[in-house]
């Protein structure tokens, strides 16, 4: 059947074994992923996966093959690494204090593992110096707010999206600064990463049913709904909006939200997205990441 004597590969001393495994022996593994015992298959698949980043240049000499198993074999295995690999990668960031926006790009990477992160945050950064300089030395919130709302949501078009609020499209950040669109979290991120790239002291504020940001400057401060092109709301009406959305008021909704316990209830949302379109494979990739996160 081949070179590779399957037998040999205890499974339980994979890694030790296939460490030193030679060129011509990895070749020949990944030609059995055309095998067309399961048995076989999956035994291959399991060994290729332990291989981890050694084997990927050898999946990707097969893709250019005529047989299109193998090719199509090759390609799930690359995609199953790279997820393996984006996992591991996501729960050595989890393990220290979570930075919301390196979070975020992520996270984005589950669906779109080619995301060019560093492009995405340089045009954050052309956004906070466009808006530093329309803001000069103004800092009373006031000020501020008008020129940050008319800049997002009425110069670019930034705008909540009501037509396809579940689109998950509107959760990945990417997305969100591509098409304009997003949902309360998703446009209170923008709001927040270019706030904190001006120093302005902007933060998070996860009310239930609706996220939002708020502004504390001195003794004034205000709440600003970015999904509402950044209307400026009093405590009073922020309590009234939250009851009208069938909650019970708790002041503890006021407290700030850490980064964390945003970046998870991004998650959430993309899970109740893929959830309600019946993507299982998303949703069980996704839990994956909460999980971690959340332990």
């Amino acid at each position: 059947m081949s070179v590779i004597d399957l037998a040999v590969f205890d499974m339980s001393e994979i890694n030790e074994k296939l460490s030193g495994l030679p060129d011509r022996q990895i070749r020949a593994l990944v030609q059995l992923l055309a095998d067309e015992n399961d048995e076989v298959s999956e035994a291959v698949r399991a060994k290729i996966m332990a291989l981890g980043s050694r084997v990927v240049p050898y999946l990707h000499e097969v893709l250019s093959e005529s047989n299109t198993t193998i090719k199509g074999e090759a390609h799930d295995m690359l995609t199953c690494l790279a997820q393996a690999a984006a996992l591991q990668h996501f729960q050595d960031f989890s393990k220290g204090a979570v930075d919301l926006e390196a979070g975020v790009f992520l996270v984005a990477q589950v669906a779109y593992p080619d995301l060019n992160v560093e492009a995405y945050r340089e045009r954050l950064d052309i956004m906070a110096t466009e808006l530093k300089k329309r803001l000069g030395q103004q800092n009373a919130p006031d000020a501020v707010i008008h020129v940050m709302n008319d800049y997002l949501f009425v110069e670019l078009g930034f705008q909540g999206d009501i037509d396809e609020y579940s689109n998950p499209e509107n959760s990945y950040l990417n997305r969100v600064l591509d098409r304009k669109l997003g949902i309360p979290i998703s446009l209170s991120a923008v709001y927040l990463f270019l706030c904190r790239r001006l120093d302005l002291p902007v933060m998070a504020l996860g009310l239930p049913g609706h996220f939002m940001v708020t502004y504390a400057w001195g003794r004034e401060s205000r709440i600003i709904d970015p999904f509402n092109a950044g209307r400026i709301l009093t405590r009073k009406q922020c309590i009234s909006f939250i009851t009208g959305l069938g909650h019970t008021w708790l002041e503890e909704f006021f407290r700030i939200t850490p980064d964390r316990e945003i970046l998870a209830r991004m998650i959430r949302n993309l899970l109740a997205s893929y959830t309600e379109r019946g993507e299982g494979d998303r949703v069980r990739e996704l839990s994956q990441y909460l999980n971690i996160l959340t332990l």
